[in-house]
């Protein structure tokens, strides 16, 4: 049965009047309130002129105010702005500005904004007339265009099945048009020099895995010159420095540890310890029973151990040529490179040798099977700057466990916040029917008492809190996938970032698209679907495009152009981790890495912008109402992202 006091079952008919009654005053009211919110957010990112708080530079009193071309003393605030979006959009200027992953970030959110504007004017000019001329009257529909505006049972319903052909025709020209940035195939036809390797990277191989792994340069070096004369240049082998590195990054660690220690035990003989000091700076030496002094000195004795177990390990390593399988290989031309790489390819010990002379086979035999040749895995070489030189001297079988343990976690724990199986299990089981009732009789009692207080908060109440919360819960999930994302032992930054991206994409996608729709907007149909009573198959599916979703998902969009934008702007993740970090901070080198700023992570970024364009895809042709918003929540995400990308190359620490 469904009940009007309970919030885990929906009376779908009462639903739909209520949603055609209250859908566009909820989305007045949804953008009312964001639209003070971003002007609050707007004064205070206007206000923080300090590096140290902030880590923006917006005022005049900033050092660094003409650093940027669109600041200029002499300019007034609108100006300022005015100037600011006027700065080159293209490619090249771009690139010479904010990098190569930064214009790629930018121009995608550009070809986005255009493809969204071409559906948007499709939709005024032959969608929504369509669902008005199928309307009983006008005003009906009007008052249902934020529901769902497919006409049912109509001659017209062609329409919709052809809108379909043509929006997807227009992502297909969208996602040639990203195509040819990436064209990496053929140098000549890309626009993005992050495409064209360097001359080291075009001349360069490396074998991620097979190579020998005691084995030294010098001999690699020559046994590869004895099977391909006159191709190699130079032979680098990457070297398992685990050892090497548990001793130094304990060393290094105790090191800030007497610094801080030292420190801290002369403003004790000053007097002028803060009171906060055993919160922030090390607590866990004032809870040792032995004297700051002492502890110092068995740290001090302990540094000295690891410098020379270092020493050491490097010895042994450099003697041994302890390796990880893992050698770059250096060609005199790419000509070279390709043709080692043909006939690595063909793994055929006969066609190594075949060109050469029939007494010199034995021999090359015995050297390709000295090198395992047969079973080295090529890759293209990274370029040097996106190389991450910790993981790149880890063990693939090291590397592998370690990647599918944070995978294995991530899941787990996404899985635990977002799954709806979770939820639906949590309410059916007999276990949490106690707490579920507790909840809703606190919801019900809450949207009586707003209603009570004012129509217009419980409207807002309704309107406002689900999609908020739904964005809240996004940012923090997102969160921990970047952290855990950048804890991957991958050879580059930019693999990390494609692993955040595909990640982080599938997550927003499933959390944003199919749980509300499968449980915030459906629960009583998706219990009765799990507990048997649904008679066929589709009935699940047909629940992804209810008569009273529309307005959750134009509202969710909205929340994210006016709260996620404030958000990315202020930059709160990175402001409350630098907080945190000079309330630490003791020592010099700590209190730089505190105001360091983050880099711009694209992985995390780009999948929030493909989410956000998914729903508005999705719900294109069901709700032509999301699309203009759609469009104005781009805009507004380029905006804030081109002064953020900008800002980013140029901060500093002074």
């Amino acid at each position: 049965m469904n009940s009007t006091g309970d919030i885990w079952h929906v009376d779908y008919t009462q639903k739909r009047l209520e949603q055609a009654a209250q859908g566009w005053s909820s989305i007045a009211l949804v953008f009312s309130v964001n639209c003070c919110m971003f002007a609050v957010a707007c004064v205070l990112f206007r206000l923080s002129r300090s590096s140290r708080t902030s880590l923006f530079f917006m005022g005049a009193t900033n050092s660094n105010f003409a650093a940027y071309p669109f600041n200029q003393p002499h300019m007034t605030e609108w100006q300022h702005f005015v100037a600011f979006l006027s700065t080159p959009n293209d490619v090249s200027s771009l690139q010479q500005a904010v990098g190569d992953e930064g214009a790629f970030y930018l121009t995608f959110q550009v070809y986005a904004l255009k493809m969204v504007l071409a559906m948007t004017a499709f939709a005024f000019l032959v969608l929504i007339p369509t669902y008005v001329l199928c309307a009983p009257t006008s005003l009906a529909a009007f008052s249902t265009m934020t529901i769902r505006a497919v006409p049912d049972k109509s001659p017209l319903l062609w329409v919709s099945v052809a809108s379909c052909y043509v929006f997807s025709a227009m992502y297909a020209i969208f996602l040639t048009q990203l195509g040819y940035l990436c064209n990496n195939k053929d140098p000549t036809n890309t626009n993005l020099l992050c495409m064209i390797p360097s001359e080291l990277s075009a001349k360069t191989v490396l074998v991620d895995a097979g190579a020998p792994k005691c084995m030294s340069p010098e001999r690699t070096f020559y046994l590869l010159d004895q099977i391909f004369p006159g191709l190699i240049s130079h032979v680098a082998v990457v070297y398992d420095l685990t050892e090497y590195k548990r001793s130094h990054t304990i060393r290094i660690a105790n090191e800030n540890t007497v610094d801080r220690l030292t420190l801290l035990l002369t403003r004790k003989h000053r007097g002028t310890l803060p009171w906060y000091v055993h919160l922030f700076h090390e607590p866990r030496s004032y809870l040792s029973t032995t004297s700051l002094a002492s502890q110092i000195q068995s740290l001090q004795r302990d540094i000295d151990k690891r410098h020379s177990h270092e020493i050491r390990s490097i010895q042994s390593i450099l003697t041994t040529h302890r390796g990880t399988g893992r050698v770059f290989i250096i060609f005199n031309d790419p000509k070279a490179k390709a043709r080692f790489v043909r006939k690595i390819q063909r793994r055929s010990t006969t066609h190594l040798v075949a060109r050469t002379p029939k007494q010199h086979h034995a021999t090359l035999r015995q050297k390709i099977h000295e090198l395992s040749l047969l079973s080295w895995h090529l890759e293209l070489a990274p370029e040097p700057d996106d190389l991450d030189w910790h993981f790149i001297s880890y063990h693939r079988a090291k590397r592998t466990a370690l990647t599918a343990l944070i995978y294995t976690f991530l899941t787990v724990f996404i899985v635990l916040f977002t799954s709806p199986l979770a939820v639906t299990s949590a309410i059916a089981s007999g276990t949490y029917a106690g707490t579920a009732k507790s909840l809703n009789d606190l919801v019900m009692q809450t949207k009586e008492w707003a209603a009570n207080l004012s129509p217009a908060m419980a409207n807002v109440t309704a309107s406002y809190v689900p999609t908020m919360i739904l964005v809240m819960i996004n940012a923090v999930l997102l969160n921990v996938i970047l952290h855990a994302g950048r804890m991957q032992p991958k050879c580059t930054d930019s693999a990390k970032e494609k692993s955040i991206l595909h990640y982080s994409a599938v997550y927003l996608i499933f959390n944003t698209l199919v749980v509300p729709s499968f449980t915030f907007v459906s629960i009583n149909a998706l219990l009765q679907h799990f507990m048997g009573q649904g008679q066929q198959v589709l009935e699940m599916f047909e629940m992804l495009f209810l008569n009273n979703s529309g307005v959750f998902f134009v509202n969710y969009v909205i929340q994210r152009a006016f709260v996620g934008t404030a958000v990315a702007a202020l930059r709160l993740s990175e402001a409350g981790q630098m907080w945190w970090k000079v309330m630490r901070a003791m020592t010099t080198a700590e209190y730089d890495d505190a105001v360091r700023p983050w880099n711009f992570y694209t992985g995390t970024q780009s999948a929030l912008q493909i989410s956000v364009l998914v729903v508005i895809v999705a719900f294109s042709t069901v709700v032509p109402v999301i699309l203009p918003f759609g469009a104005f929540y781009l805009s507004v995400q380029h905006v804030v992202d081109k002064l953020v990308v900008h800002v980013y190359s140029r901060i500093s620490t002074n």
